[in-house]
């Protein structure tokens, strides 16, 4: 504590600083003396005032930039939020029209094998890798083709 007594005794010694009691908090706080400080960049040699004024706009400049890129950056986590929503629910179209589309070869399949009266009755390996097969080859005929369809639907929804 008498370590810390003495380095704020020597702060306050300096004039840089003063001690105010905030009258809305009843808090006090340590305040820097600006004008004692103006008066010191002042009183520096010609040389250091300029290289402190340049100091100031190079700081300027580089906050100007920090800002700009900060906004960039916010630019980008936005555009990569609706990217990432956007493939998601085109995701879900796909897996949507893919169950759809597996649902309607079933359909068929169902339909056009009804001949069998013995299909129901004897569930065989064969007729299973049929169905199997009935199956994959309708959704290569028909995914690309509907789910173009859908996402263009979709695409179109978000531009509106």
């Amino acid at each position: 504590m008498d370590t810390l007594s003495q380095a704020l005794a020597q702060i306050m010694q300096t004039g840089l600083f003063q001690i105010e009691q905030d009258e809305t908090t009843q808090q006090t706080q340590l305040i820097l003396n600006e004008d004692l400080l103006q008066q010191k960049i002042k009183a520096l040699p010609p040389e250091t005032s300029q290289k402190i004024a340049d100091i100031q706009v190079v700081t300027e400049q580089l906050q100007k930039e920090n800002q700009e890129l900060k906004e960039k950056i916010d630019e980008v986590i936005t555009s990569n939020k609706n990217d990432i929503a956007i493939r998601i629910r085109e995701k879900h179209l796909e897996q949507t029209v893919l169950n759809r589309l597996e649902n309607e070869a079933l359909e068929r399949y169902a339909a056009e094998k009804k001949w069998r009266p013995f299909g129901k009755l004897f569930r065989s390996t064969q007729i299973e890798i049929e169905k199997q097969q009935f199956i994959t080859d309708y959704i290569e005929e028909h995914f690309s083709k509907q789910l173009t369809r859908v996402l263009h639907e979709y695409h179109e929804h978000l531009v509106e």
